[in-house]
């Protein structure tokens, strides 16, 4: 990922803030969004530059093509697989249309997963 993209990067599922916090250090636009309230003071309180919100990977509050990429590092191990298609449909239809999502996913023999969003949906 680039700064200065096609749009803010979301760390969905980002927990403490950990990626967020390192992605804010390199220059891009970042922000945080965690379902749980704890985890999203918790991230406030160690990393104070980047933006961080509650909400529901699975729900998403943006208008479509308002991302230039997603990270969801880890935080899809908690989805039930059933539910996976609908959650990366709601990744896909909130990116830009040349955004890339990385997630790692232990159920996946290589160490991220990428899906770059098509040109036409």
């Amino acid at each position: 990922m680039r700064a200065g993209g096609e749009g803010p990067v979301a760390d969905l599922g980002c927990g403490p803030g950990r990626v967020t916090a390192y992605l804010d250090s390199l220059g891009v636009a970042v922000f945080g969004l965690d379902l749980s309230p704890a985890m999203v003071a918790l991230a406030r309180r160690a990393y104070p530059g980047p933006r961080f919100d509650e909400g529901s990977m699975g729900a998403l509050k943006m208008a479509d093509g308002a991302l230039g990429g997603a990270v969801a590092w880890y935080s899809i191990i908690h989805t039930p697989p059933e539910r996976l298609p609908a959650v990366f449909g709601e990744f896909s239809g909130c990116w830009h249309q040349a955004a890339m999502c990385c997630s790692p996913s232990r159920s996946v023999g290589s160490p991220c997963a990428w899906r770059r969003r098509s040109a036409t949906r």
